[in-house]
């Protein structure tokens, strides 16, 4: 069986602009929020939230974001894959995931940001003056700093690069040896 719509909440607004698309005293609809039922599944429904693209000619409603039948979320896709899928649907648009709080502030500027950007490449980007963790086992094992410094095995890194530890590693010429020992080839 065919993916049929069984129910849609709208929220309209009463045109009163004079916008010559619309008569002026209609309802508009520029949100809503739908169910449908999912093909080969009667009793599998998934939940559709779309919303005007804020066209001020034309209130032309697209799927915005869907909760499928596995419960998976799905943001620019309605066909996600995982429990949260965001996609960008333009070449030049960032897939991206922000946290912010009262700290940080909410703008483009603030928080943490985790994403792909439209070359393919991901990134990692703390916009506050402040360190990313990188953690493993609840232990902490890599920090950056605000200021560059990498440190391994270290929460304070003196230096670019400042690895600590009780191994022996080699790296062509360069050798880091013992706790706090660093032997430079």
């Amino acid at each position: 069986t065919m993916p049929v719509e069984i129910g849609n909440i709208g929220f309209a607004i009463n045109e009163s602009s004079g916008n010559t698309t619309y008569t002026v005293g209609t309802a508009v609809n520029i949100a809503e929020i739908a169910v449908k039922t999912v093909t080969g599944g009667q009793y599998d429904g998934e939940l559709y939230f779309r919303t005007s693209n804020g066209d001020g000619n034309q209130a032309t409603l697209g799927d915005r974001m869907v909760i499928n039948k596995d419960g998976n979320v799905g943001i620019g896709t309605t066909d996600p894959t995982s429990n949260l899928h965001i996609h960008a649907n333009s070449a030049n648009t960032l897939a991206k995931l922000r946290f912010t709080d009262t700290t940080s502030g909410s703008s483009s500027t603030d928080g943490v940001t985790v994403g792909k950007n439209s070359e393919g490449g991901g990134f990692l980007w703390n916009r506050e003056n402040n360190y990313l963790r990188f953690g493993t086992n609840s232990t902490e094992r890599m920090r950056i700093e605000n200021g560059g410094n990498v440190g391994i095995g270290t929460d304070n890194p003196g230096t670019l690069l400042d690895i600590r530890g009780t191994k022996t590693a080699q790296f062509g010429q360069q050798r880091i040896v013992d706790t706090a020992t660093i032997a430079q080839g």
